[in-house]
């Protein structure tokens, strides 16, 4: 397992060595947002809206994941970061890292509005209607009137 996490050791030593927190992280990522990942997949090719729920859920996780990875380094003095070597800080560390903060911020964002619209729109914005459509479909509905001999 730390075999694939070689580049990473280069410019965060905690990888290399197998850190507890590290790898008590990634057993969390393996063993929850991987099957999350799994019915999200499964949501979206069933068209299922639920899955913006989901994804905050699964967007959230990742981001406090990416927080308790380096905040302990930020807290001690980034003891374990390499930031001598060009590639290793900014490739391996700050671009690859910060991948994992702007799409799940980007989902978030995405969900966010799905949802709030939803909830906002009365004829209901899962119903993907358009305008004008949902209008036609909020009018009531003339029931006819008898006449009265």
């Amino acid at each position: 397992m730390l075999q694939s996490a070689y580049p990473s050791g280069r410019a965060d030593a905690r990888w290399a060595v197998g850190d507890s927190t590290v790898v008590s992280l990634e057993l969390l990522t393996v063993l929850g947002a991987g099957p999350l990942c799994w019915y999200l997949l499964y949501q979206l090719i069933k068209g299922d809206r639920a899955r913006h729920y989901w994804l905050i859920v699964l967007s959230t996780a990742e981001l406090y994941g990416g927080f308790m990875t380096f905040c302990p380094e930020w807290i001690t003095g980034n003891q374990n970061l390499h930031t001598g070597n060009w590639l290793h800080f900014w490739v391996y560390l700050m671009f690859f890292n910060l991948i994992w903060v702007f799409i799940p911020l980007w989902i978030m964002y995405d969900s966010y509005g799905y949802i709030v619209h939803s909830l906002r729109d009365p004829a209901g914005y899962a119903a993907e209607l358009t305008r004008t459509e949902t209008v036609a479909k909020l009018k009531p509905r003339k029931s006819p009137t008898k006449k009265v001999q």
